[in-house]
């Protein structure tokens, strides 16, 4: 009998920390373009000398629960960036609800992680690409077995050209196999596996297909069980 991979949630994981940083890194730069000046060497070597830090310090240090994260202080980072987010400026907020979701979803905590972006999409302007925070909040929601929740904000960065939409449409396909809606997953499936993936990747998916695909549909299942030997038999030789 097959055992579950779980491959696919690790690619996951990835994907939404790697979405994350990079929104980040480009917010923080917005954010603080025109305050590095008052940043000194002296200030940054207090912040990595202090020992006993407030997870809550004042006023708000978006460097601050930076480090604090980067130190892997967890709860002084958390403190930190709601600190930012009640007192910044939107630039400032959007950044630490980013940053904040990242460390959530780093300390395995997807509820809090989904809350803060689910806030930064509705707080985000208008103009702003908020395309990497849909797939990642996609994917929290996902991971916390929300297909409901999850499959409009695939469809959304698929239908705006999100550069992880191969990966993107995995997940679609996962969500609608396990919402019921056999045909359309069927479909999804079909398309998602003419493209190019890691090995890996790909049998991880035809593995997940079968086991949802397996009470409602038979037959269909055995295609991807059938496909999954196959497959694995070829990266064996």
């Amino acid at each position: 009998m097959w055992k579950r991979l779980t491959m696919n949630r690790l690619w996951r994981r990835n994907a939404v920390l790697l979405g994350l940083s990079l929104l980040v890194l480009v917010l923080l730069v917005i954010a603080w373009a025109g305050k590095t000046q008052l940043i000194q060497a002296g200030q940054l070597g207090q912040i990595a000398s202090t020992p006993t830090p407030s997870p809550t310090p004042s006023p708000p240090d978006p460097a601050l629960a930076a480090e604090f994260a980067r130190q892997g202080k967890i709860e002084a980072a958390i403190g930190a960036f709601l600190a930012v987010i009640d007192q910044g400026t939107l630039e400032e907020r959007l950044a630490a609800r980013l940053a904040l979701a990242r460390v959530y979803v780093d300390d395995g905590r997807p509820s809090p992680a989904a809350r803060q972006l689910d806030a930064y999409l509705l707080e985000a302007p208008a103009e702003t690409d908020v395309r990497a925070a849909q797939y990642s909040l996609a994917e929290v929601l996902a991971d916390q077995g929300d297909w409901e929740g999850a499959l409009p904000l695939y469809d959304a960065y698929i239908q705006s050209g999100g550069g992880a939409s191969t990966y993107a449409r995995l997940g679609r396909a996962e969500a609608l196999a396990r919402l019921g809606r056999v045909p359309a997953a069927l479909l999804e499936s079909e398309r998602v596996l003419e493209e190019e993936l890691p090995s890996s990747v790909r049998r991880s998916f035809l593995l997940t297909m079968a086991q949802e695909l397996e009470p409602a549909q038979p037959e269909g299942a055995l295609e991807f069980y059938d496909r999954l030997v196959e497959e694995s038999g070829s990266s064996a030789v």
